[in-house]
């Protein structure tokens, strides 16, 4: 028996899998990030949506005192935000975002 392996086409599919269950998986992570995101009127919050490259799983807050806000502030606007609040979200749902990537993976495959 012989067995060929094309591993050129074995990881053009993986990759084309991944490139299907990126964006999808991006937004979900974004509204997890987005709900320990510190809010006063929104803008911060909200500019994630626009600023963000959800096909190459790149998450952004776009104002000009993100980035203060984000590691320098240790306060939070509303119950439940924080400060860093990405690495709260991945604390919280970090293994949710790896089930919901194998399940993507799988489906695309």
């Amino acid at each position: 028996m012989k067995v060929n392996i094309n591993q050129g086409q074995i990881m053009a599919k993986i990759d084309g899998a991944w490139k299907k269950a990126l964006p999808l998986l991006s937004n979900e992570i974004l509204r997890d990030c987005n709900e320990f995101c510190k809010f006063d009127m929104g803008t911060l919050h909200d500019s994630a949506q626009t600023a963000s490259d959800f096909s190459e799983g790149i998450l952004r807050w776009s104002t000009s005192y993100a980035r203060i806000q984000y590691w320098k502030i240790p306060t939070a606007y509303a119950p439940g935000t924080q400060w860093q609040w990405c690495e709260g979200a991945k604390g919280a749902y970090s293994q949710r975002w790896n089930d919901q990537a194998n399940a993507l993976m799988r489906m695309n495959l």
